[in-house]
């Protein structure tokens, strides 16, 4: 709880953070929580062998802050960032099968665009 309250605390201080959704990652137990980032199959795999839930997570607007060439006056200091979680997934499939490590991937893949569309969404309101 510690990490999160400081990483909630920093990003309320660069950011203006939207936040939707938070309720559906679970109080207890285990869970996987996969964001809109390159890889997204170590979770899936570890999901399939843990039989651990996965929540999908979009973010928006951190993008306002990566560096652009020239003068940078023109970027916002505190640009919004919105993150949208969706309902947990549970895992379907066997973890030693490529198969269906690809086939549940595709399924985390779809729902973690879908949250990143829903926290464009929520940025640009």
């Amino acid at each position: 709880m510690f990490g999160i309250a400081v990483v909630g605390f920093f990003g309320r201080v660069l950011f203006r953070l939207r936040v939707e959704g938070g309720d559906r990652v679970p109080s207890s137990g285990s869970a996987i929580v996969a964001g809109n980032h390159v890889s997204a199959l170590d979770g899936v795999a570890l999901a399939l062998a843990t039989d651990a839930p996965v929540v999908p997570v979009g973010i928006w607007g951190t993008q306002a802050r990566w560096p652009k060439p020239g003068l940078h006056l023109r970027r916002p200091w505190r640009p919004v960032v919105a993150i949208s979680y969706g309902e947990p997934i549970p895992p379907k499939g066997d973890a030693g099968s490529a198969a269906d490590v690809q086939a549940f991937a595709d399924v985390i893949t779809d729902a973690i665009a879908a949250q990143a569309g829903r926290a464009r969404e929520l940025a640009e309101a």
